[in-house]
């Protein structure tokens, strides 16, 4: 089954509560073959059910118009938000996604999760439109601790593929194919995947995608 590819919608995972608290997810070990997420199956302008997750996430149609096609998207909030995609826990991953912010002339940031603990621990690839940067960042307990950081030309208002990926305890980032930034760290082996934003940055996401590195 190793060349097969298996499409999830994130309905048919997980569910949030009639209280409004998302139900305890599990961990299972990852599969041997890609896993692809869609949002095109839930209505727009809603996002009910999920993994953990924090912060206001809601279903869109694609911002730009050029595609009849749902992203995923942050709303406008004060504080960071993350959104674990599955149960699964990876060990050697690359997560993939295509990722616009609307507005590059001010400080924005949004970026790709591997190897989460919870929703504070884990590793953040993450790309500063504000600044001009990609950075990879070890999260623990809620600390953000800078690893590498690396210069990233602005694409304004544009659709990037952006890139994560963990091998053993290497971790590289790439933007619409050019790797652009290596960090080491060894201090989580595996973990879950996910994608995040910071504060008032309403960024869009599509194509989201884990494989084996």
């Amino acid at each position: 089954m190793a060349s097969s590819v298996l499409r999830w919608t994130l309905p048919a995972l997980f569910a949030v509560g009639a209280s409004g608290c998302v139900a305890t997810v599990e961990r299972l070990p990852a599969p041997d073959y890609p896993m692809r997420w869609s949002f095109d199956d839930q209505q727009a302008g809603q996002f009910t059910t999920t993994t953990r997750r924090s912060g206001s996430w809601v279903v869109r149609p694609r911002p730009d118009g050029q595609v009849d096609r749902n992203a995923l998207c942050a709303t406008a909030v004060s504080t960071a938000r993350m959104l674990r995609l599955s149960p699964f826990v990876y060990a050697d991953v690359r997560l993939t996604a295509r990722l616009r912010m609307p507005d590059e002339t001010i400080v924005q940031e949004s970026g790709l999760l591997l190897r989460l603990q919870s929703t504070k621990s884990g590793y953040l690839l993450r790309i500063n439109s504000g600044r001009d940067t990609i950075a990879w960042d070890k999260l623990e307990n809620g600390q953000r601790t800078l690893l590498r950081k690396a210069p990233l030309p602005v694409m304004a208002g544009e659709w990037r593929e952006l890139q994560a990926e963990a091998r053993g305890g290497a971790l590289t980032g790439s933007v619409n194919g050019w790797k652009l930034i290596e960090a080491q760290d060894a201090s989580y082996d595996s973990g879950q995947v996910g994608v995040w934003t910071q504060a008032d940055t309403p960024s869009c996401y599509l194509d989201i995608g884990a494989d084996p590195p």
